[in-house]
């Protein structure tokens, strides 16, 4: 009997001893873990954190812009007009200076360029040319143009908040031509003209804070030949032989208001 006792204390000794080897090596051989379902499936799964994380993608930096336009806008080959037979040109009025605006919508692809589609309202310009022989009978030559262009820009920080601007474009010019000679009654066929056409400009950046930034800049813009169709008048050789001819540019200085969306 009491052989027998220590026979199984020596067995369960050495169990016990087998056992703890075992954990301080990190295996069991001969024992099975038995864990809860349910805590597998745990284990498992992802957190609910995790799973419902979303990588953040880049920014856009969209922005709306409105812009106030002080325009000089100046013509030029006018001598080519079709007037035959009335001697020599002479120069009349060449300029006009009208305000008009602007709606741009843009993109900000890295801290240092943005692009932009920008669309002028239409102006309407007006011209005056003249001739030897008639010097009271003047040609009066009106465009009415709207422009539609894609701009990029070059932003050159000087502070945190300002910043000078580089920036070109192009796009479509469309001009209505009309024109009329000595009185109103003695018309030139209106002419719609379409043109490609460019500007160039520079000017400052002022962020005011948020989402809001001013604009302040010089551009010029060459929007090409224009003409009328030919004269809807009879003239001494009863012909239809006589057109307005030109070519447009505009000096604009800009003040213009960013908002970012």
């Amino acid at each position: 009997m009491r052989r027998v006792f220590f026979a199984g204390l020596l067995a369960v000794f050495g169990d016990a001893t087998a056992f703890a080897a075992s954990t301080d090596a990190g295996l069991a051989p001969n024992a099975t873990l038995h864990t809860r379902p349910d805590l597998q499936q745990s284990a498992r799964a992802p957190t609910p954190e995790k799973s419902q994380m979303v990588t953040p993608g880049p920014l856009t930096h969209l922005y709306l812009s409105a812009r106030l336009l002080g325009s000089f806008d100046s013509i030029t080959a006018m001598d080519t007009s079709l007037r035959p037979g009335i001697g020599a040109f002479v120069k009349g009025r060449e300029t006009a200076n009208l305000p008009s605006g602007s709606f741009a919508f843009g993109e900000r692809l890295t801290p240092s360029w943005r692009v932009e589609a920008e669309y002028v309202i239409p102006r309407k310009t007006s011209y005056t040319s003249g001739s030897t022989r008639f010097p009271t009978s003047l040609n009066h030559f009106s465009n009415k143009v709207q422009r539609a262009t894609v701009n990029i820009y070059r932003d050159i920080a000087l502070t945190e908040r300002s910043s000078v601007f580089l920036m070109a474009g192009v796009g479509v010019a469309i001009a209505r031509s009309t024109g009329w000679q000595g009185n109103d009654t003695r018309v030139f066929l209106p002419n719609t003209n379409t043109n490609l056409m460019y500007m160039v400009g520079t000017g400052l950046s002022q962020r005011l804070g948020g989402r809001h930034t001013l604009d302040l800049g010089y551009r010029f813009a060459d929007i090409g030949n224009v003409h009328t169709s030919m004269n809807g008048f009879g003239n001494a050789r009863n012909l239809q032989d006589e057109q307005l001819k030109g070519h447009l540019y505009a000096h604009e200085v800009l003040l213009g208001y960013r908002l970012d969306i």
